[in-house]
C-alpha cells in the first residue's frame, strides 16, 4: 500500500503554463531505500496534488512516515528523500529552490548555490559521476527521486524550465 493515495490526498493540483495534462498521470512512485522499494504515492497525480496542498499551506516538508521525507523544491517539483542521516543533514544545511531551469541547492549559512551532487560531497558522500535522473540518482544510492509533471522522465536539470502562474 502507497504511504500517500488519492483518497487521502484530494483537490486539484497546479499544471505549468504550457497546460495539457501529466503523461503519465496514473504512474505509481517508488522510492528505492536501503532497505528496498517503498510505494511513496499510488500515481503521479497524487503527488501533485499533495505538491500543491504544500504550496496553497506553504509548506516545504513534508514527513510521509519516519522513513521517508517529501520535500519541495519552490512547488515546482518534489524530492522524494529517504530519511537517512546524511539526507536530513543535507536538507537541514541546504535549501532546495528551481533557478532558470534546474534544481539548485542554496546554503542556509553561507551564499553558495551548489548542483546537488556538490552538496552531497559536501556532506561527505563519495560520488564518482554526475547525475541528471532518476534512474541514475538510484544507482547512485542516493535514496533521492525527482518528481515533476514529467515523472517517471523527471530531472534535475531540464533544458526548457518548467513555469508555473501560481498568481491566478
Amino acid at each position: 500500500m502507497s504511504l500517500f493515495t488519492s483518497a487521502r490526498v484530494t483537490g486539484s493540483y497546479d499544471a505549468p503554463v504550457a497546460g495539457g495534462t501529466p503523461a503519465n498521470p496514473t504512474t505509481a512512485v517508488n522510492l528505492t531505500t536501503s532497505e528496498g522499494v517503498v510505494s511513496v504515492f499510488d500515481s503521479l497525480e497524487t503527488a501533485l496534488r499533495l505538491m500543491a496542498q504544500m504550496r496553497r499551506h506553504s509548506q516545504w516538508y513534508c514527513h510521509a512516515s519516519e522513513d521517508v521525507l517529501i520535500v519541495s523544491v519552490s512547488h515546482v517539483k518534489l524530492l522524494v528523500v529517504e530519511a537517512t542521516f546524511v539526507n536530513q543533514k543535507l536538507f537541514n544545511s541546504f535549501v532546495p529552490m528551481y533557478v532558470g531551469d534546474r534544481v539548485r541547492l542554496t546554503h542556509r549559512n553561507l551564499s553558495c548555490n551548489k548542483s546537488l551532487e556538490d552538496a552531497l560531497r559536501e556532506m561527505g558522500v563519495c560520488l564518482e559521476t554526475a547525475f541528471n535522473t532518476n534512474d541514475e540518482l538510484r544507482l547512485a544510492e542516493t535514496g533521492i527521486q525527482v518528481v515533476d509533471w514529467n515523472y517517471p522522465n523527471s530531472v534535475l536539470h531540464d533544458g526548457t524550465p518548467l513555469t508555473y502562474d501560481f498568481t491566478a
